[in-house]
């Protein structure tokens, strides 16, 4: 079983983990969450029936990452968890005006980026996706069944 976290849960995040709930692409018990506010994190927990904890133990518990903290806060949350970061994990980040080339210079984990549209939320965005030098086709395949689920995911690269 895949486990899944998502880190950070403001508009973009709670979008994706209740979409990927709701549409059956991730299993309740797969999911993790955390927020800056621990109280936001267990109050979207509840509504969804998911675990909430710390960034510490998502990243820990987490094979594949989602990272949907703004840009100016990506860099503390990845050194906060870079420990963690392995290359058997995925991390996903939404953040836009942060590069892929940014994001594998931090951590090991192997790394893509999805930028998925506001009209995801009713299952009918585009998600760009952009995978990183060390993910994989189980990567890529995967991230497509994911984002697939709430639309269409199509691949660019990074300089689009």
């Amino acid at each position: 079983m895949t486990a899944y976290g998502i880190i950070g849960t403001g508009h973009l995040g709670s979008m994706l983990a209740e979409e990927f709930i709701r549409r059956g692409a991730i299993n309740r018990e797969e999911l993790w969450v955390s927020n800056r506010s621990q109280e936001k994190a267990q109050k979207l927990a509840r509504k969804l029936g998911v675990r909430a904890a710390d960034n510490l133990k998502v990243a820990e518990r987490s094979d594949v990452l989602f990272l949907c903290v703004r840009p100016v806060d990506l860099k503390g949350v990845i050194a906060e968890t870079s420990e963690l970061l392995t290359p058997e994990k995925l991390i996903v980040s939404v953040a836009v005006d942060f590069s892929l080339r940014q994001l594998e210079n931090l951590c090991r984990a192997r790394a893509a980026r999805a930028i998925p549209s506001v009209a995801s939320g009713k299952g009918l965005g585009v998600t760009l996706l952009v995978l990183g030098s060390d993910a994989s086709e189980d990567d890529r395949s995967l991230l497509f069944r994911l984002f697939g689920s709430i639309g269409w995911p199509v691949e660019v690269a990074e300089e689009q």
